[in-house]
């Protein structure tokens, strides 16, 4: 791999750590709060299930807090993977002696 290619590989990996903490996970926290505001918005509303899986009766507050916690299970993935990309942009620059 060229020295170009290097630093570009570090690069990449600098700007998807900035990227996920300024955008995606603020993103991800306030879609998580508004799914859980909807939650107990909706929690009144009574819903069939569908009748083809025979589902029974639920209120719409149960769906959207099983949302908002899909929401937090994807924050907490990101939040894991995060020391990851640290680290690759970390080792590539030691690597290359800057």
């Amino acid at each position: 791999m060229g020295q170009s290619s290097k630093i570009l590989f570090h690069a990449i990996h600098v700007a998807a750590a900035v990227a996920v903490n300024s955008m995606l996970l603020p993103a991800l926290r306030q879609l998580q709060k508004n799914f859980g505001k909807k939650a107990q918005a909706f929690n009144a509303i009574v819903r069939q299930g569908a009748r083809i899986c025979k589902m029974p009766l639920h209120h719409l507050g149960q769906e959207f807090s099983g949302y908002e916690n899909q929401v937090k299970k994807s924050i907490e993935r990101v939040e894991r993977a995060l020391p990851s990309i640290y680290e690759l942009a970390v080792v590539e620059r030691r690597w290359n002696g800057n």
